[in-house]
């Protein structure tokens, strides 16, 4: 996890439990906004970073990461996935305590946790099926905790009224589980492409290597006609020589 990274999980930490209280007051409020503010804007310039490629010198602003992290494009920074999930929680934070705004806080949620469930299945199954993707340099602890935190959100006292009728609980249960599905079968897709790939690696590998015993075996046998004929002068050795360029040209 990336220095920045931890100290924004810290932040949010805080500011979820100054505001989840039935009623805040004005110091844990100002001290709550602070720590959300700084959240979202860690999250904002860093996305900005990656959007605009340039470097604001904030990713190794409080700690210089070392020489052999992992999977460090960019020494310092946090992913671009992680990077727009503390964005949203930044936001979130600082509209929770506006009811205008509790709707859309569960949209950014729902739209948040997808992405994590996704890197832990990723981590735990073994498959990397992420390669290439940003996704794929956040940290298994990293997903865990985005996803307690939306949950964390969810369960707070600001957001403790509203309730959902059985329809509505039916509904989020059956999306939820549309999701779950179709995390899986992305998975599925993903891990299978994967395992095509390195056959198809395997066999082409399988090629290169008896293609080069094959051009050994002929070079060997240019080697011996080569030799006879200097040592010899008979011309029964250049036969030899002659069928195993030819051989060596086809390859």
């Amino acid at each position: 996890m990336r220095f920045n990274a931890a100290v924004c999980f810290i932040l949010s930490g805080i500011a979820l439990y100054l505001l989840n209280a039935p009623a805040i007051s004005q110091p844990r409020k100002t001290i709550a906004s602070v720590c959300s503010w700084m959240v979202l804007l860690t999250g904002f310039l860093t996305f900005s970073e990656y959007i605009f490629s340039w470097n604001l010198g904030i990713d190794e602003l409080l700690w210089k990461e070392g020489p052999v992290a992992i999977a460090t494009s960019f020494p310092g920074r946090m992913s671009l996935s992680n990077s727009l999930n503390f964005m949203l929680l930044g936001f979130i934070f600082l509209a929770l305590g506006k009811r205008k705004y509790h709707w859309l806080i569960h949209a950014l949620l729902i739209a948040i946790i997808p992405g994590s469930v996704l890197i832990i299945f990723n981590h735990l199954l073994g498959l990397s099926f992420l390669n290439s993707t940003q996704l794929t340099i956040t940290a298994l602890h990293t997903a865990i905790l985005f996803i307690v935190l939306c949950l964390g959100v969810f369960y707070s006292s600001p957001l403790h009224y509203i309730r959902f009728s059985f329809q509505k609980k039916i509904a989020g249960f059956f999306v939820l589980v549309s999701v779950v599905i179709g995390i899986l079968f992305f998975a599925f897709i993903k891990s299978n492409e994967q395992a095509a790939g390195t056959t198809n690696w395997v066999e082409h590998t399988h090629e290169v290597l008896f293609m080069a015993e094959q051009v050994n075996t002929q070079s060997d046998k240019i080697q011996s006609g080569v030799r006879g004929y200097i040592i010899t002068g008979e011309e029964n050795y250049l036969p030899l020589f002659i069928n195993a360029a030819d051989t060596v040209n086809k390859r």
